[in-house]
């Protein structure tokens, strides 16, 4: 997870009211589908979607 966020090991993570108001701004800007659909591509692309699980 941190990877994927570009977080190292010595910096804070964010709270969850962070998450959760990044979650909220995507929903209202009908956003999170969209990034979805992106990082599912991506993944299929680079052939570690998993299809079952």
């Amino acid at each position: 997870m941190r990877l994927f966020a570009r977080l190292s090991l010595d910096s804070a993570l964010p709270d969850r009211t962070t998450i959760m108001n990044f979650r909220h701004l995507l929903e209202q800007h009908q956003l999170a589908r969209q990034l979805f659909k992106t990082i599912n591509r991506w993944l299929a692309e680079a052939g570690v979607m998993m299809t079952q699980g």
